[in-house]
């Protein structure tokens, strides 16, 4: 018998502590947080409903080398947005004042996704505007751009090794 009572009185603990282990609701409960709308934003499609974007962003799909080394500016785009956070369509608000860099913005924004989610009877689609803003791109990898700000600025030793992409 007391061989037995040691397993039990183990096992008794651990039952006692794992009923008294509660695990956090599933995801589909969870609340979030409504959304705020705002003002109807007038776009080259229309007039459509507006949402706060604090706190909200889009997931660009940046996986494709399809952005041209080089372009750098500043453009604005509207960007409208189904009720689940597909994007329906991009176009350019303010220009950059450079054709290739719009349509590399817009391209962009087309491909991406929206973190808001809006509950049912939210008006949708709705229009998100933003800015747009990259410096002279030195390559791009992947799912990354890298601008001049996150070059790598490690010193090398004089005369070892291959150039690195880094140099000018």
């Amino acid at each position: 018998m007391k061989q037995h009572a040691l397993p039990l009185l183990a096992l008794s603990l651990l039952l006692g502590a794992c009923s008294s282990f509660r695990s956090p609701p599933p995801v589909a409960q969870r609340t979030v947080p409504p959304a705020v709308r705002t003002e109807n934003k007038v776009t080259a499609f229309g007039e459509f409903p507006s949402y706060d974007p604090r706190g909200q962003y889009f997931k660009l799909y940046t996986q494709r080398r399809e952005y041209e080394v080089g372009l750098k500016g500043r453009a604005v785009v509207d960007v409208i947005v189904n009720a689940d956070g597909t994007v329906q369509d991009a176009v350019i608000f303010e220009s950059s004042g450079d054709d290739d860099y719009d349509q590399m913005a817009i391209r962009l924004y087309k491909n991406s996704r929206y973190s808001l989610r809006l509950s049912p009877g939210d008006p949708a689609p709705y229009v998100v505007r933003k800015e747009f803003v990259t410096r002279r791109v030195v390559h791009t990898e992947g799912s990354r751009f890298l601008s001049d700000a996150n070059k790598d600025t490690t010193p090398r030793p004089m005369g070892e090794g291959a150039k690195h992409w880094t140099d000018k």
